[in-house]
């Protein structure tokens, strides 16, 4: 049970209640007694529940410091025999605010917002500079990064 200090409303009522000159009704008593109870089962049911179940985890700070790989491979450049093939990286900053996409044989990199698992990035410096787009699975674990899958790395 909660310490009295938890009560203060009640605790004042019957203050007052003592406080007051003459004997208080029966009514004053029992509206004391229904405030009290009511007030102890409102503050214990969310104690209760608040231990029961664990918050669940932030899709967006899982993110921080995270690395990803691409599920796919994709062309890389050219090689000595021909077209080389490899996956596509991805970086987040430990803070949380940038990222490094690394993919054929460049790397840009930028700032990105978060929230609710849905990225919100700066343009990379080459291509059509569109805002990327991108939506984070926490339970699959699947980032799709402008269009393309990335699986976190261990």
């Amino acid at each position: 049970m909660p310490p009295a200090q938890d009560f203060r409303p009640v605790a004042t009522i019957q203050e007052t209640m003592r406080a007051a000159p003459g004997r208080p009704s029966l009514v004053a008593r029992w509206i004391s007694l229904l405030l009290g109870t009511t007030l102890a089962a409102c503050s214990e049911a969310p104690r209760q529940e608040a231990h029961d179940e664990p918050a669940p985890p932030d899709a967006c700070a899982s993110l921080r410091g995270a690395r990803f790989r691409s599920r796919l491979e994709f062309p890389a450049g050219l090689g000595p025999d021909g077209v080389e093939v490899g996956h596509q990286f991805l970086r987040f900053s430990a803070d949380g605010r940038t990222y490094e996409w690394t993919r054929e044989d460049m790397t840009s990199s930028g700032e990105f917002t978060c929230t609710a698992g849905v990225l919100s990035a700066s343009a990379p410096p080459v291509g059509d500079r569109k805002p990327i787009v991108a939506r984070f699975d926490l339970a699959s674990g699947t980032l799709t990064w402008s269009g393309i899958e990335f699986v976190r790395e261990p």
